[in-house]
């Protein structure tokens, strides 16, 4: 996901709020084609997972009056959320943010035109191909059948043979 221009920003504390913002959408904007514009809600106390991108399960987000589909008490997701598309429930013109309910950490919401952006390519890795061998080194031959082995002892000057 690519964030692109804010159009609306809101910091809710601990507690219970009513959190209102206006914020205007004007005629001459054009963003690009794959832009939508979404609502974004994130708890800034823990940041490093992906569970900071829960709704707070007792707050209702409104636009212009109507809930924002996933957003409100009646129906709500569990768990993670990605920004919400609410282009459809926008109006040229000036438009009403509301976030009211308990609020049970610290949050930031942003209504800004959002873009999906596609992974970049991975880097594949090439095939593993055994390195040739080179010369063989007649030390590390392994041998095979029957051998014969002599051990000549530098201490006692005694030759063992097996």
């Amino acid at each position: 996901m690519k964030l692109g221009k804010i159009l609306a920003f809101l910091e809710a504390k601990p507690g219970y709020g009513a959190f209102v913002i206006d914020f205007h959408i004007s005629k001459n904007e054009k963003p690009s084609a794959e832009d939508k514009i979404r609502l974004f809600v994130a708890q800034v106390d823990n940041i490093e997972t992906s569970s900071c991108i829960i709704s707070p399960q007792q707050v209702n987000f409104l636009l212009n009056g109507k809930g924002v589909e996933r957003r409100t008490n009646v129906f709500m997701d569990t768990g993670p959320q990605l920004p919400t598309a609410v282009t459809h429930m926008l109006k040229f013109g000036t438009n009403l943010l509301q976030a009211v309910g308990q609020f049970c950490g610290n949050y930031i919401i942003v209504v800004a035109y959002m873009s999906m952006s596609s992974n970049p390519d991975r880097p594949v890795l090439p095939d593993y191909v055994q390195p040739a061998a080179a010369a063989v080194d007649s030390d590390t031959e392994i041998i095979e059948g029957p051998s014969r082995i002599s051990l000549n002892c530098p201490i006692r000057l005694l030759y063992f043979a097996t």
